[in-house]
């Protein structure tokens, strides 16, 4: 047949459908999991362990300035060098095609180092808006 009659139904009573089925499905994997001893076992103490290093992170917190300040100076210590880095072989590869005779790269040649190296500042910067997002 072309045509087949199905029911209309509203949005809410689609979502509730939909959260039915999640229900079921979140039902069967449980009922799944906690059959078996040795299941239930390991997740009952993967769960004590992550409640007890949870604790363990929170009473460290105090020292985390010592580490941020050790961390910021190696990430200094990396940009400086990278910086260089990212110089010297934009500065060969460049050489390398104008040997070729290839002029036109040379534009693609320096756009590729200035995000390789804009990444060192660029990625930290995002890591840390992600972490105070979730703060």
């Amino acid at each position: 047949m072309i045509f087949e009659r199905e029911k209309v139904i509203s949005i809410d009573e689609f979502l509730e459908l939909q959260r039915g089925e999640h229900k079921s499905k979140l039902d069967l994997i449980i009922g799944k999991l906690t059959r078996s001893n040795a299941l239930k076992r390991t997740m009952i103490f993967s769960l004590a362990s992550y409640l007890s290093f949870q604790e363990a992170v929170y009473a460290a917190g105090e020292d985390i300035q010592k580490l941020n300040s050790a961390g910021n100076k190696l990430l200094n210590i990396f940009r400086y060098f990278g910086k260089f880095i990212c110089l010297f072989f934009c500065f060969a590869e460049i050489i390398k095609s104008l040997a070729e005779g290839d002029v036109k790269s040379i534009g693609k040649i320096i756009l590729k180092y200035s995000i390789a190296f804009s990444s060192f500042y660029f990625l930290p910067w995002l890591f840390e808006i992600i972490r105070s997002c979730f703060e």
